[in-house]
């Protein structure tokens, strides 16, 4: 019964959430998106703009819808694409595409990082290591660059390296960005400490920059928790209902399978095989102790 209290008020949480935060892009005003498909539609045909709504377009997870404006923005938003590359199963295509990022940039550091995510969902982790030390050459404190560490190590099954790491972030000035919290939550889940990890991806969702991998996170750890019903809530959030990522259908599959339901299950997992056939690490697995 307690359980059951719980998740209905979640879910009434979880609407709310979704009707305040859907369609508005992490560093985007309100109502930005809505001035720059105006411009569009009244035929603007400047590079910056297209740029700008397809970076807008991928933040929210609509990277099909962005592909065309993608193309209209030259190379202004490269990032934005390699990102959504990453995110839809062809991480080796987005580190390839970040090269021409890092040598134009004067300041190369999230784009040698961004680089070293995507080797690491590749799956190459040596790769994503040595990637991983040009960015830190740039900025070695950096709290993000410090949870790029901690996910490393605990894809690497070092449990002890990733809370090495996690101490010497709280010794650092500053508030811990949505990167370190789902990093910190991982490494919890890892101890089985699985309440406390749920709550650290509550708070990076609601920091506003990672919300898919905030709730693809949670999903396992409710899953884990015995709480199957309340982690198919979370993926039906209106805000998901158009967004593409990997991690999603991964989410989606471990839910049904979990709700004792393999037949649609194994229609998510055609999904996931569809959309990267060569596969991709799961960055939300929980490595076991």
């Amino acid at each position: 019964m307690a359980t059951r209290a719980r998740t209905l008020f979640l879910s009434l949480l979880l609407g709310f959430g979704a009707q305040a935060w859907a369609g508005v892009p992490p560093g985007f005003a309100p109502g930005r998106m809505v001035l720059l498909e105006r411009l569009i539609a009244g035929g603007e045909q400047d590079p910056g703009v297209h740029a700008e709504y397809a970076t807008g377009l991928s933040s929210t997870g609509r990277c099909v819808q962005a592909e065309p404006h993608f193309d209209l923005g030259a190379d202004l938003a490269n990032g934005a694409r390699a990102n959504c590359l990453r995110e839809q199963g062809q991480a080796r295509q987005a580190a390839a595409l970040r090269e021409a990022e890092i040598l134009a940039s004067a300041t190369p550091f999230l784009h040698h990082l961004g680089q070293a995510q995507d080797l690491r969902v590749a799956g190459d982790l040596l790769g994503a290591e040595q990637a991983g030390l040009k960015a830190a050459s740039l900025q070695p404190q950096s709290k993000r660059m410090l949870a790029f560490w901690v996910e490393l190590a605990l894809d690497q099954g070092d449990l002890v390296q990733a809370q090495g790491i996690l101490a010497l972030s709280e010794a650092l000035p500053g508030r811990a960005p949505s990167e370190l919290l789902l990093a910190q939550a991982r490494s919890l889940a890892h101890e089985g400490a699985w309440q406390e990890a749920e709550v650290l991806t509550r708070q990076a969702g609601g920091r506003g920059r990672q919300p898919t991998q905030a709730a693809c996170l949670r999903v396992r750890i409710l899953i884990e928790e015995g709480d199957a019903p309340l982690a198919l809530m979370v993926l039906q959030q209106p805000r998901f209902d158009d967004r593409e990522e990997l991690c999603l259908l991964r989410a989606h599959a471990a839910v049904h399978r979990a709700l004792g339901e393999p037949e649609i299950a194994l229609e998510w997992e055609m999904l996931i095989w569809a959309l990267a056939p060569q596969g991709t690490l799961d960055t939300e697995a929980i490595p076991r102790l």
